[in-house]
Order: C-alpha cells, then sequence, then structure tokens
C-alpha cells in the first residue's frame, strides 16, 4: 500500500497527508522495535520528499513546496526514532539493504536536505542569491551558520525551528554539489570555493560528501602540493564522519561464503533473478566509502607520479587546507 501511494504521487507536490500516516507508520514499528520495517518506511518518506523536491524544479522564481520549518520538525521527529533501534541484519533486512544500497535510515538527511535549503530556481537553474547567499549569509548569522553553530543571530534568539548539526551539514552538501552543476552563475566553480573556505574557518562539515568534493577540487590540477591537501581533505572527511549509528549496512555474502559485490549506492548489484542475500552487520557509511576511495586514489596518484622518473615532481609547498 505504501508502494502504490507513493508510485501515485505528482512531481513537486507536497502531500501533507500521506507523510502524516507514513510518520505513524514509522513510529509505531520503531515502537516494536522492528529496525528493517522502520528503515523500509523511512525509505518511503525519503522517496516522497525525492519527488516532492525535483531538481531542477521547473518553473520561473519556484521553490520547493515543502516548507523548511515543518521538515526541520520532522526531522527531528524520525531521528529520534532510531536511537537504540536494531540494525538490519543477515535475517531480516530491510529492501534497500538486500539490494546492497544504503539503508533507508541513512538517508533521512540528504533526502530532506532540497526542502531544508529552501533553494529557488529559475529556468531549471538554482539562483546564487536566493538559495547560496541565503544559506551562507555574508553575517554567519543566519542559515547554516545559525542552524549549525549556534542559536544566536543579531543578539537575540534565532527565530525558527534549529536544523542542528546533521542536518544542515547534509543540506548545505547537497547545495554546493547541486549549484556546481545547476547554479545560474557562470562562475559557479569559484563561488562554491569561496563558500568551502567559509565552511572550513569556520569549523568544517559532517558530511563526507562535502570532503570528497574538496578533496576532488584540490586533486584537480595532478600536482603533488595539491594532492597531498586532497588527501588532507580526504583524512578530515573520515575524521567528522558521522558516528556508527549512521553507518550503512554495505558488506554482503553469499550463502556459500562468496563475497557478494558491494555498491556505494549507485543501485542494486545482484544479478537478475539471483536470490538477495540479505545483509551482514553494519561496515562502513557510503560517503565515507566513498571519501575513503578518493584517498586511496590520490595516494595512489602520488605514489605513480613518483615511479616515472621524466615526470618533475614539485616538492610541497606547505600550504593549509583552503580552496583554490
Amino acid at each position: 500500500m505504501v508502494a502504490r501511494s507513493v508510485a501515485n504521487l505528482v512531481s513537486g507536490e507536497a502531500p501533507a497527508d500521506l507523510l502524516r500516516a507514513l510518520v505513524e507508520v514509522a513510529e509505531a514499528r520503531a515502537a516494536a522495535s522492528d529496525g528493517p520495517g522502520t528503515a523500509t518506511v523511512l525509505d518511503a518518506i525519503g522517496l516522497v520528499f525525492d519527488l516532492a523536491c525535483p531538481v531542477p524544479l521547473v518553473g520561473d522564481k519556484v521553490s520547493y513546496s515543502i516548507p523548511r520549518e515543518p521538515t526541520i520538525a520532522l526531522w527531528h521527529r524520525l531521528r529520534a526514532l532510531l536511537g537504540g533501534l536494531p540494525r538490519c541484519s543477515q535475517p531480516d533486512g530491510c529492501p534497500r539493504c538486500w539490494d546492497g544500497r544504503s539503508c533507508g535510515r541513512d538517508e533521512v538527511a540528504v533526502r530532506l536536505a532540497p526542502a531544508i535549503s529552501n533553494v529557488r530556481w529559475s529556468g531549471g537553474r538554482m539562483e546564487t542569491t536566493y538559495s547560496i547567499n541565503h544559506w551562507l549569509s555574508s553575517d554567519r548569522r543566519q542559515g547554516w551558520f545559525s542552524n549549525r553553530h549556534d542559536r544566536t543571530r543579531h543578539g537575540g534568539s534565532v527565530k525558527g525551528a534549529f536544523a542542528g548539526p546533521e542536518l544542515a551539514d547534509a543540506t548545505l552538501g547537497w547545495m554546493l554539489r547541486t549549484f556546481r552543476v545547476l547554479g545560474d552563475s557562470p562562475d559557479r566553480d569559484k563561488i562554491v570555493s569561496y563558500q568551502v573556505g567559509r565552511v572550513i574557518q569556520a569549523g568544517g562539515c559532517s558530511d563526507p560528501a562535502f570532503w570528497e568534493m574538496v578533496a576532488l577540487d584540490f586533486a584537480r590540477s595532478g600536482r603533488e602540493p595539491d594532492l597531498v591537501q586532497a588527501i588532507a581533505a580526504c583524512d578530515e572527511g573520515l575524521r567528522q564522519k558521522p558516528p556508527r549509528d549512521h553507518w550503512v549496512c554495505l558488506g554482503f555474502a553469499h550463502a556459500d561464503g562468496r563475497p557478494h559485490a558491494t555498491t556505494t549506492g549507485e543501485g542494486p548489484t545482484r544479478a537478475r533473478g539471483e536470490t538477495s542475500p540479505g545483509p551482514c552487520g553494519p561496515t562502513q557509511a557510503r560517503a565515507p566509502v566513498r571519501v575513503a576511495a578518493a584517498r586511496q586514489l590520490v595516494v595512489g596518484v602520488i605514489e605513480l607520479r613518483r615511479s616515472l622518473p621524466q615526470c618533475a615532481v614539485p616538492a610541497a609547498t606547505g600550504r593549509t587546507l583552503e580552496p583554490t
């Protein structure tokens, strides 16, 4: 019934009644200590947000139909369900875990992020002024800064709901990555680089995909000093990665003990018609796995460059971790 209800949604609409019903089901499953059942419903809630907050949003000067403050309230309500809730396991797992994808409980923040961002779209492009400049305000007293670090603005309390670090960081990572591809400015890379520098100066971000983006920016030049900085960014991303409660089941094994292919969240890994083995215990989160893989890639590039005698490797410059 849940699958049919979600499948009947119209892209761009905000189905308040369906969301309310799904949250009640999720709370009922969590109260029964049904981890896989709760994860399945959380995935359905995420799908509702996927459809209600399409990328890009078609129209001129349009924003998402699901407001920020109710979404923040929903986040805290859903987040409270996860404490002490059993993870998916070998004999009992949610459909996403059975398909080798990230568990529904681990994707809640990033799937709510578009509604939290309150971005504005025009002609299929994310507006700089009403998106990036609002979430990363110049006075550092609203948007990401106030939702992650403090509750004061101009000496007084911040109005509205408080997202908290986890949701604020997921929103930040989603917005910067999306703006880089679909921003309305021809200087998208420069804008993202500037905002990344501000985030780093403010203490960084716990969203591993944010650090993956920083690392790849450093590594783009191929110069060893920049590759060293890319490794530093990967290490920082791994250091600030979410706690174990947000990790995702990625390791799988066939009944005969053969290792099953793992995935980084791109889709099912089993062949058509093959019976899913179900998930094992939690291993690594999807985004941290990607950061770790990016780090290994950068280290490999450095080793390869050093192994080539014809390649002149410049000495390290001692640069600090700042975007270029």
